[in-house]
């Protein structure tokens, strides 16, 4: 939340061998690889999840949003979370193609989607 400040962290490690957490950084990295775009201009993951049993991904896909495109701006093939600019989409794209998603999932869902970016300026 914006109104408060964390002063302080208690962190719990466990010690183990480079090997293993080599392994465990690797195995992270191909299975975000195979399931996010990367090397791509995107707003990163768009909307939270509402809960473990309803992702924005899923509401998303559900609403028959994952082919929507506004100006350069649509949704990624990969993760329909991630939205992508093509080369030339304006911020406005990105922002309408939002719009056009949460009016869409509200519609057939009836959930409210909540932004995960932020959007700064007018």
């Amino acid at each position: 939340p914006e109104d408060l400040i964390i002063t302080s962290a208690k962190i719990k490690g466990v010690i183990t061998s480079k090997e293993i957490i080599d392994k465990k950084q690797s195995d992270f990295i191909k299975r975000k690889k195979t399931s996010q775009p990367s090397h791509i201009k995107t707003c990163g993951s768009t909307f939270k999840n509402i809960s473990e049993d309803k992702k924005a991904w899923m509401l998303i896909k559900e609403a028959g949003c994952e082919n929507f495109k506004v100006g350069d701006a649509s949704i990624s093939q990969k993760h329909c979370n991630f939205f992508i600019n093509n080369g030339n989409a304006k911020s406005a794209d990105i922002e309408n193609l939002i719009k056009k998603v949460k009016k869409k999932v509200h519609e057939k869902t009836g959930e409210n989607l909540e932004l995960e970016i932020k959007i700064i300026g007018d």
